[in-house]
């Protein structure tokens, strides 16, 4: 669970990250971003206003995508993935692209002076919305084919080689 800036988990899950996330560095991440307790749904008594997000791991694709299946049937809230085996829920316009157009025009920026990266559905908006929306390689299709641009790959630095071609290599010609 998500609420004022802080993630809440189980507890009891913190041993059992692996089994549910293969990459270590996300395992640790999680570990050490999250506030462990007892029993997270005691979170409900004492914020009864909700929260921004909730987020549950899965062993397996199959179960995933049941989940967001019977998550979207409840309305008015969203179901998305950053990783390859989680599902998201938070309010149905509460999206990245919503939130890069907010602080565009926090800073002054048309859409079309804005950057958008992303690899996986919790992304298509930005992707959408982005003066130019760069997908990475090992993004799912989705995102790819909505997309300005497709990348190198996460890990062979894809972020940095489009940074240098649109926005560096455009600097050094004016």
């Amino acid at each position: 669970l998500y609420k004022d800036g802080q993630s809440y988990l189980n507890r009891a899950m913190l041993d059992r990250l692996p089994e549910f996330q293969e990459n270590p560095h996300m395992v640790e991440y999680i570990r050490t971003t999250r506030k462990p307790m007892e029993n997270v749904w005691d979170l409900l008594d004492k914020y009864p206003d909700g929260f921004e997000k909730v987020q549950a791991l899965f062993k397996n694709a199959a179960d995933r995508d049941e989940a967001k299946r019977r998550v979207e049937k409840l309305g008015d809230v969203r179901a998305v993935s950053s990783l390859d085996y989680n599902v998201e829920v938070s309010r149905a316009d509460a999206n990245k692209g919503n939130s890069l157009m907010i602080l565009a025009e926090k800073l002054g920026l048309d859409p079309e002076e804005v950057m958008g990266f992303g690899d996986n559905d919790n992304d298509l908006e930005m992707i959408q919305k982005a003066g130019l929306g760069v997908a990475m390689q090992n993004a799912i299709p989705e995102v790819k084919e909505v997309a300005d641009y497709i990348t190198d790959t996460n890990d062979r630095e894809g972020v940095a080689k489009a940074i240098e071609k649109f926005v560096l290599a455009k600097e050094m010609t004016e």
